[in-house]
């Protein structure tokens, strides 16, 4: 036992040993609640994996990595009841929030309103008396029968694919995840 524990008086002490005893039950509470989560074993091996990483002599060097690496195992321990990695850096929503594209956006600017393909979608589906009728597919022929020389397209079924002069090629199951996101604007 420390001096200045053998210094408290008995008031101070059982309030000491009521604060110890709390503690002690609120932790058992805690592990409880964490270990009941699936991916807690996960979560605490990655904090593991990381916290050997910490001794290596090259991170232990670098400031940057070093301070990287402290957050990302703070993110890691207030993460071992989640269940997605979303849902793992939700605590950093409030504190850093960017834009689409990670820069941080100004009071009143617009987010990235898409690239040709996604606004060519939209068009057609503004244009279209039932846009809940238009399927993908649909979508992809009325676009490929009024599209610009600059864009080409190729394949048949889920294979087909829009590539824009200047961008990445768009496959077709982005192309109708984009359709489906444009419908649910559209119609909300």
């Amino acid at each position: 036992m420390t001096d200045s524990a053998k210094r408290l008086t008995t008031a101070q002490r059982k309030v000491l040993d009521d604060a110890t005893r709390m503690l002690q039950e609120w932790s058992k509470r805690e592990a409880a609640r964490i270990l009941r989560n699936p991916n807690a074993d996960g979560w605490i091996r990655l904090i593991e994996i990381m916290e050997k990483a910490r001794k290596d002599k090259r991170v232990r060097t670098s400031a940057g990595a070093l301070d990287f690496l402290d957050l990302v195992i703070d993110l890691a321990g207030d993460a071992l009841t989640a269940s997605t990695a979303d849902q793992a850096i939700e605590p950093l929503n409030d504190v850093m929030p960017l834009a689409i594209h990670g820069k941080a956006m100004r009071q009143g600017e617009k987010k990235n309103p898409g690239g040709p393909v996604r606004k060519r979608i939209a068009k057609e589906l503004a244009k279209s008396p039932n846009p809940a009728a238009l399927k993908p597919r649909h979508l992809y022929e009325l676009i490929k029968a009024k599209s610009p020389k600059t864009w080409e397209f190729s394949g048949k079924g889920r294979a087909r694919s829009i590539w824009v002069t200047g961008r990445k090629e768009m496959h077709y199951p982005w192309f109708s995840q984009i359709c489906k996101e444009e419908k649910d604007k559209l119609l909300s």
